[in-house]
């Protein structure tokens, strides 16, 4: 696959505190920057994950659900409640995105929020390990302003939970609690609508390097009334740091919500409103899973029982992967003779049939994919030549005391049932009007009543 890469440039005249300036950007996009995914889009919990503060010493409860209208029509936004205990720190926490992850340090994301209280703070949290529980978070302190900050879920520390660590102003100085460094101010913004709260992640350049050495990203924040535009919310800024929190590794890397209530003390009250979560940038790819397959050995003129294959995939639905079977062997195998059936469960089967009166063995390999990566398993298959067995043959007499005599070669195990279902073998057969069997012979007394069958089970 040939990577496309094209390039624009565009021009941004505005005013700020110092005077005019005018700049120029030059962007690349390439393959390994997509489009904006949606990772949530507010209607539904799917694919969430919760985490919330380590430090929680009344027990309370913090809850993101589906807002309804008289708990019947969806809102299309996510409310986030709490119980009314208030812990010391407050409860935070994140719902993170189990199946939208990034792969790498350079990103954006945008999450619209509505606080439904001036206590109410929210917004988004990337640069999130799950094993650690330290992530970057982006808000709205409907009290103050926006900020960013580090958080800290797991740590035992209650001065450790909501800190500045790790984060830094463009000058390598440690950033601090004040404009121009982790906040910027509400300015303009509308308590009655959702702020789209953008927060980007990119690579340091060499200048941030001289200033901090061990610096492992810039980052980028600022609040607009719409994803659409870059223009900010009328006397805000945005808020451009530092930081030094190592990158998290492969799948433990997690974007999500964040959000937590304050000083609210009524039972169930809200806190805010989420919807949209957006994701840009290369997405990290578990690969999907298949469990081995025995070996399988079946008659050469038999059918060969359906083979079910257990799959898993951490981001792809069963329904969307790609499954393919193939043998070794056309000629014990043809070509038509694998077929991948889904029946409505949670796996689907693996159908095979063989070539007709064929014996042999050949690999079986059974390919998984999930539009991005693949795996595979392999098993062998071994088609035997059919071992042929005569049938039974039941012969039933008549006895001279006027009861009936059952009788065949001797071979297998006799079975009877009354109605043609529940078959029991004649050692518990609790019947007294059946003898035997011996000898390939089993009496029926004439004084039996109703139907009985019989029949002959060869191992």
């Amino acid at each position: 696959m040939i990577n496309s890469c094209r390039g624009f440039f565009w021009g941004l005249i505005g005013l700020n505190k110092i005077g005019l300036v005018y700049a120029f950007l030059v962007v690349v996009a390439s393959s390994s920057l997509a489009k904006p995914v949606v990772v949530n889009d507010g209607r539904k919990m799917t694919g969430l994950v919760q985490i919330q503060n380590k430090l929680n010493d009344v027990n309370g409860t913090i809850e993101l659900r589906p807002a309804m209208r008289n708990n019947r029509w969806p809102l299309g936004y996510l409310e986030m409640v709490q119980s009314k205990k208030t812990p010391i720190p407050p409860l935070r926490s994140a719902w993170y995105s189990n199946e939208i992850r990034p792969k790498t340090g350079e990103y954006k994301l945008w999450v619209e929020f509505q606080p439904s209280t001036i206590e109410g703070m929210g917004g988004v949290v990337g640069w999130l390990n799950n094993e650690t529980g330290v992530g970057i978070y982006y808000q709205l302190n409907s009290y103050d302003g926006f900020q960013v900050g580090t958080v800290s879920f797991l740590t035992d520390d209650a001065d450790a939970n909501f800190t500045l660590d790790g984060l830094f102003n463009l000058d390598g100085s440690p950033a601090n609690d004040d404009y121009g460094s982790a906040w910027s101010d509400l300015g303009e913004y509308d308590p009655e609508r959702f702020a789209v709260l953008q927060l980007t992640f990119s690579p340091p350049t060499d200048e941030d390097r001289e200033v901090l050495e061990d610096v492992t990203a810039r980052i980028s924040a600022y609040p607009s009334n719409a994803r659409t535009t870059a223009k900010l919310i009328g006397g805000t800024s945005k808020i451009e740091l530092l930081t030094n929190l190592p990158l998290p590794q492969g799948g433990n890397h997690h974007i999500g919500y964040f959000g937590f209530w304050d000083s609210i003390w009524n039972e169930g009250s809200k806190i805010g409103n989420f919807r949209w979560l957006r994701f840009e940038g290369e997405a990290y790819n578990e690969l999907p899973t298949i469990e081995p397959i025995a070996d399988v050995v079946s008659n050469e003129d038999g059918s060969v029982d359906q083979i079910e294959l257990v799959i898993e995939d951490l981001e792809t639905k069963k329904s969307q992967l790609k499954i393919s079977a193939s043998a070794l062997d056309a000629d014990l195998i043809s070509e038509g003779g694998l077929k991948i059936l889904k029946k409505g469960g949670k796996n689907p089967y693996l159908d095979i049939s063989p070539n007709n009166n064929k014996i042999g063995e050949t690999q079986i390999t059974v390919v998984v994919s999930d539009g991005t990566d693949q795996v595979s398993t392999s098993f062998k298959l071994t088609l035997q030549e059919t071992v042929k067995v005569d049938p039974p043959v039941l012969s039933v007499s008549r006895h001279d005391d006027g009861g009936l005599i059952i009788s065949w070669d001797g071979k297998g195990e006799i079975q009877y049932s009354s109605y043609l279902r529940d078959w029991q073998s004649l050692e518990n057969a609790n019947d007294p009007f059946l003898q035997g069997p011996v000898d390939g012979k089993l009496r029926v007394g004439k004084d039996a009543k109703g139907s009985k069958f019989f029949r002959i089970i060869i191992p």
